[in-house]
This record gives C-alpha cells, sequence and structure tokens, in this order.
C-alpha cells in the first residue's frame, strides 16, 4: 500500500484467509493516522475499499464463535471410542485387530470437533459523516455452510478479530 505525505500506519491486521481451489485470498484491515483501509487479495484479484478517518461518524463491529460444547463432546467421543478399540484389541488378541477398524471413526470424531473449535465470523462496518450507508463493510465468517455450493474454505482469525473490535475505535479516536 502507497502512503500518503506524512502518512503513517498505526496498525495492520491479517484478519481471514478464504481458499478456493489453489487460490489463497487474504483479508486484511490497515488504519493509518489519515485513511482505513479493508484489502482482499489473491494471486488473480485485489479488492480495496478505504476511508478517510477524518470522515468516520460510527463504528459497528461483531465477532461470534459458535458454543463449543459439541466440539468437545465429538472430541470427547472420538477418545472414547479409541480406548474401546485398544481395549477389545488387548482382550480379544489376534481377533482384536478388527477392532482397528474403530480406530477410524475415532479419529473422525476427534478431527471434526477440533475444526470446529477454530469457527468464528467477523463483521465491521465504518459508517461515514453526511451517508447513510456504510463507507466500509468487510469481514469474514468460517461457519459450517450446508448451504454452500462452492468449496470455499474460510479461515477466521478469532483473536485478531476480538483485537479489531477492542482497540479500532481507540485508534481512530486518536487519529480524527
Amino acid at each position: 500500500m502507497v502512503l500518503a505525505k506524512d502518512e503513517v500506519v498505526v496498525k495492520e491486521w491479517q484478519y481471514a484467509t478464504a481458499k478456493k481451489g489453489m487460490e489463497e485470498t487474504k483479508e486484511t484491515l490497515t488504519v493509518t493516522n489519515k485513511r482505513i483501509v479493508s484489502t482482499m487479495r489473491s494471486s488473480l484479484k485485489v479488492e480495496q475499499q478505504e476511508v478517510f478517518v477524518k470522515d468516520v461518524k460510527r463504528i459497528s463491529a461483531s465477532h461470534e464463535t459458535p458454543s463449543k460444547i459439541p466440539a468437545f463432546i465429538m472430541i470427547g467421543l472420538g477418545v472414547i471410542v479409541a480406548i474401546m478399540a485398544f481395549v477389545l484389541m488387548g482382550k480379544l488378541g489376534e481377533m482384536g485387530t478388527m477392532a482397528l477398524v474403530l480406530l477410524i471413526p475415532a479419529a473422525l470424531l476427534v478431527v471434526a470437533g477440533i475444526l470446529m473449535l477454530g469457527k468464528g465470523a467477523f463483521t465491521l462496518t465504518i459508517t461515514l459523516e453526511g451517508f447513510e450507508s456504510a463507507g466500509i463493510s468487510t469481514g469474514a465468517i468460517n461457519f459450517l455452510k450446508k448451504y454452500a455450493k462452492a468449496k470455499i474454505k474460510v479461515a477466521v482469525n478469532n483473536a485478531v478479530a476480538e483485537e479489531i473490535i477492542d482497540t479500532i475505535g481507540a485508534i481512530i479516536a486518536e487519529n480524527k
């Protein structure tokens, strides 16, 4: 990003990554002492929205993660099934090798549970002085998409999303 005269980057965050096939798109939010810039960049495409800090009227941001209870239940069930498989192998001797078949669903349960722990959604809307519509509206979602036709994998960095929410208002207030 090219900076204007006397412009400095105050904070920059990469809050999400999306993958579709081999193409990876990185989503970043950059706040300078003069502008707020939202960028989606891949090897094939660049999309950028920017507004001047002095024009910001209102910020609306949200970050959401689903309940972790289903993820912990899946992980727990996977561990229980794996323990049962090992117990059966020990008690049944050579016939217990059939119990190895139980390790496959056990591993799938544990992996699915771990993947569920990383789900999240982040949205940021910046409204400008004198305008009813948003100056910038950006975000990313990483929930299970039963309705999605395209195979797009989105990873929201939940810690970064929370940091943006906690700090962007103060950064804008200090630089306005």
